[in-house]
C-alpha cells in the first residue's frame, strides 16, 4: 500500500486552505496538471449572478518558518512564461503550514524574469500577505483588466504610486515616492492621482532603483533612476524621460493613438533621440500607428544630423516590409527620401558596408513599390560597395526577379543560374530559369527545363499546380506545331491580335495574351471546347491577373472531354494570383447553370482551393562585413 509524502500532504493541506478563504459565492474547481494550474475560481456576486471573472491558481506550499522560504520561492522561467501567456491571469498563492498563512501574486506582475538562469526568485512583500479585503481586491483587479482590456483608458488615467522593493532585504525611501509624486503632478492632463489602488488603471512602482509603469500588469514600462543624483538633474530633462516611458507602456498596451498623442503634443523625439534603446522601442509603434507620416518627417531631419551609426534605417526597413501595402502616396515618399537621405550619410562617412546596405534597402524599397528598372540600379549599386552580396543566393535571386519584369530574360536566367550554384537547395530556382527560357523565345528548351524540374519537385513546392499547368499547355502546343524558338516581336504581335489576326500574332508572338484570349473565343464559339481550353489557360498563364481568362478556362475544364487534373491546376494556380475575386468570377459565370450543378461546383471550388501560406518579411542584419542574422517578419 502506497504512502502519502509530506509534500502531498502539504499540497493537499494548502489547497483546502485556500478554498476556505474564498467567499462562499465564489466556486473553485480543481485543476488538471495538463496546465501546471491547481484550481480554478469563478466569482459570482452576492445574489449568485455571473460576473463573468474568472482567475487560475498554482499553490506552493511550504513547512518551513524561516521568512526566507515561506516570502520567497523560486520559478522556473519556463513556467512564469507559460502562465503570462495563458488567456486567463494567473495567481500564485504561497501557503505556510506553519504559520496557516498565504502570501500571493500574480504571475503578470513578474516581470523581470532572471534570463541568466532558467529560475527566477519571487519575493512576497508583507502587503502581498492574504487577509479579509483580498477578495475584494481580487475582484477589483480583475475588474480593472477587463476595463483595460476592452479599451477603456482616456486622459486623465488615475494613478496609483506605490513603493515596491525587489526583495525582502530592500526598501525604498518614501521620499522617492513623493519626489516622483511630483513630477507626475505637473502632467494633469494625463494623469489623475489617487491613494486607492483600486480605483486606478495605472500603477507606477517606485522600485530601489528604477520605477515602473503597469496598466494593472497588463503593460510594463520601465525607468532606470539613481535616485541620489535626481536634484542635481533637470526637473524637464527628468519629466521627459518620465513621459517616454509613459509612452512606451501605452504602445506596449497597444494604445498606439494614445501613445502618439503624449508623444508628439510633449515633443518628446530629441529626448528619446538621445537613447537608442529608447527610440528603438518607440519606433515600430510609432511608424505603425496614426502619425506615420509626422514620425517619418521628424525622421527625415533626424537623419541629417552628423551621424554615422545610423541605427533607424534597419528599424524603417522592417517596417517597411510589413507595411509597406497599407502606405499612401506621401508615406511612400518620405521613407524613399529617408532611405536616400540614409545613402547620402554613408557616402558622407565613407563608409562602404554602409553604403552597401543602403543601397540594398533602395533596391528593395524600389522592388516593393514595383519601380524595377530602379531597384535592378541600386541592386548592382549595392554589391559594388559591400562585395559580401554576390556571395549569397538570395540577392541574385532578387536581382533576377526584377531583370525578369523589365524583360531582361538572359540576364535574369544568369543571375537565377548564379543563386542555385550558391545555393543548390533553391529548388524553385529551377523553374524561374524555365521561366526566362520561355519568355526569352526558347520554348522547347523551357519546357524540357520545366519537365526536369517538374520530375524533381517536391510535395511542399508552393504553387507547383502553376507550374504543372504552364508545361501541359506549352508541350501540347509544341506538339501540335508551333515553334520551338522564336525571336519575340511583343510590339507587332499585339497590333495583329488587336485587329482580330490571332493567327498571325502568335507567329509573331507565342506569348501574347490577348491573341490567346480571342483564339479562345473563337475556338470556344465553334465548339473546340479543348483547343479553347489551353488558348485561355495560356492566356491566364502569361498575365496571371486576366480573371475572365481564368474563368474561361475554369468553366471549359468542366467538360468531360478535358481531363480533371487540369481543373485543379486552373483552380489552384487562379486562385493563387488571384484570391476571392476569381472564385467571385466563377460564381458568377455559374448563375446561368441550375442550382444543384452550381452547388456542386462550388464546393469543389472550395475544397480544391489551397490556404494561402503567410510569407513573413525577412530583414538580413549584417554584423560585420562577412556575416548577418536573419530576422523573419509576420505581416
Amino acid at each position: 500500500m502506497g504512502s502519502r509524502t509530506q509534500n502531498h500532504i502539504i499540497e493537499e493541506e494548502s489547497r483546502l486552505f485556500f478554498k476556505s478563504l474564498l467567499p462562499s459565492m465564489w466556486v473553485c474547481r480543481d485543476k488538471s496538471e495538463d496546465y501546471g494550474i491547481d484550481c480554478e475560481v469563478e466569482i459570482f456576486d452576492e445574489k449568485g449572478n455571473l460576473t463573468g471573472l474568472v482567475f487560475w491558481v498554482q499553490l506552493k506550499g511550504t513547512a518551513s518558518n524561516d521568512i526566507k522560504v515561506t516570502q520567497q520561492f523560486s520559478f522556473k522561467n519556463e513556467k512564469l512564461d507559460q502562465f503570462r501567456n495563458y488567456n486567463l491571469p494567473v495567481l500564485i498563492a504561497r501557503y505556510s503550514s506553519m504559520n496557516k498563512t498565504i502570501f500571493f501574486r500574480w504571475a503578470n506582475s513578474v516581470y523581470r524574469l532572471n534570463r541568466e538562469g532558467k529560475n527566477t526568485k519571487i519575493s512576497f512583500l508583507d502587503q502581498d500577505e492574504w487577509d479579509k479585503s483580498t477578495p475584494e481586491k481580487i475582484k477589483n483587479y480583475l475588474c480593472r483588466q477587463k476595463t483595460i482590456s476592452q479599451g477603456g483608458i482616456r486622459f486623465p488615467i488615475k494613478t496609483f504610486l506605490q513603493r515596491r522593493p525587489l526583495d525582502l532585504s530592500s526598501t525604498v525611501p518614501y521620499s522617492n515616492l513623493v519626489l516622483i509624486k511630483n513630477y507626475i503632478s505637473a502632467k494633469s492632463n494625463y494623469f489623475t492621482i489617487t491613494n486607492d489602488e483600486s480605483d486606478a488603471l495605472l500603477q507606477i512602482n517606485i522600485e530601489q532603483q528604477q520605477i515602473v509603469f503597469s496598466f494593472t500588469d497588463l503593460a510594463f514600462a520601465t525607468l532606470g533612476l539613481d535616485f541620489s543624483t535626481l536634484s542635481t538633474t533637470r526637473e524637464d530633462n527628468i519629466l521627459k524621460y518620465i513621459m517616454v516611458t509613459f509612452c512606451a507602456s501605452l504602445f506596449e498596451l497597444h494604445r498606439k493613438d494614445l501613445g502618439s498623442a503624449v508623444f508628439f503634443n510633449e515633443d518628446l523625439f530629441p529626448t528619446a533621440s538621445q537613447v537608442p534603446s529608447y527610440l528603438s522601442d518607440l519606433l515600430p509603434h510609432l511608424l505603425s500607428g496614426p502619425e506615420m507620416t509626422k514620425t517619418m518627417r521628424l525622421l527625415n531631419k533626424f537623419l541629417k544630423e552628423e551621424q554615422q551609426d545610423n541605427f533607424i534605417e534597419g528599424i524603417v526597413h522592417m517596417f517597411m516590409l510589413s507595411e509597406r501595402d497599407n502606405l499612401d502616396d506621401e508615406q511612400l515618399e518620405l521613407v524613399e527620401e529617408f532611405l536616400l537621405q540614409s545613402l547620402l550619410q554613408a557616402k558622407k562617412w565613407n563608409t562602404p558596408m554602409g553604403i552597401g546596405i543602403s543601397c540594398y534597402n533602395l533596391a528593395n524599397f524600389y522592388r516593393g513599390i514595383n519601380a524595377h528598372e530602379a531597384a535592378v540600379l541600386y541592386y548592382l549599386e549595392a554589391r559594388k560597395h559591400h562585395t559580401i552580396y554576390v556571395k549569397h543566393a538570395y540577392y541574385f535571386h532578387e536581382l533576377a526577379g526584377q531583370l525578369f519584369l523589365i524583360g531582361r530574360y538572359k540576364f535574369a536566367e544568369s543571375c537565377y543560374r548564379k543563386a542555385l550554384a550558391l545555393d543548390p537547395n533553391s529548388f524553385m530556382v529551377k523553374a524561374l530559369i524555365a521561366d526566362c527560357m520561355i519568355c526569352s523565345g526558347r520554348y522547347k528548351l523551357g519546357a524540357e527545363q520545366l519537365d526536369e524540374f517538374l520530375l524533381e519537385q517536391h510535395d511542399k513546392t508552393e504553387n507547383i499546380d502553376e507550374w504543372y499547368l504552364k508545361y501541359s499547355c506549352l508541350q501540347t502546343l509544341l506538339d501540335h506545331g508551333y515553334p520551338e524558338i522564336q525571336v519575340r516581336n511583343s510590339e507587332k504581335s499585339d497590333i495583329l491580335a488587336a485587329q482580330g489576326e490571332y493567327d498571325n500574332a502568335l507567329m509573331e508572338d507565342m506569348l501574347c495574351p490577348l491573341a490567346w484570349f480571342n483564339k479562345g473565343v473563337t475556338d470556344a464559339n465553334a465548339g473546340n471546347d479543348y483547343s479553347a481550353f489551353i488558348a485561355f489557360a495560356m492566356a491566364g498563364t502569361i498575365c496571371n491577373k486576366d480573371i475572365s481568362a481564368w474563368t474561361n478556362a475554369t468553366m471549359l475544364s468542366l467538360n468531360e472531354t478535358i481531363d480533371k487534373t487540369f481543373l485543379i491546376y486552373v483552380i489552384k494556380t487562379a486562385h493563387f494570383f488571384n484570391g476571392q475575386n476569381y472564385v467571385n468570377s466563377v460564381f458568377q459565370a455559374l448563375s446561368q447553370t441550375d442550382d444543384e450543378h452550381r452547388n456542386i461546383i462550388m464546393e469543389l471550388l472550395d475544397r480544391t482551393l489551397p490556404k494561402t501560406p503567410e510569407r513573413p518579411a525577412l530583414i538580413r542584419f549584417f554584423q560585420d562585413e562577412q556575416t548577418y542574422v536573419p530576422l523573419y517578419l509576420k505581416k
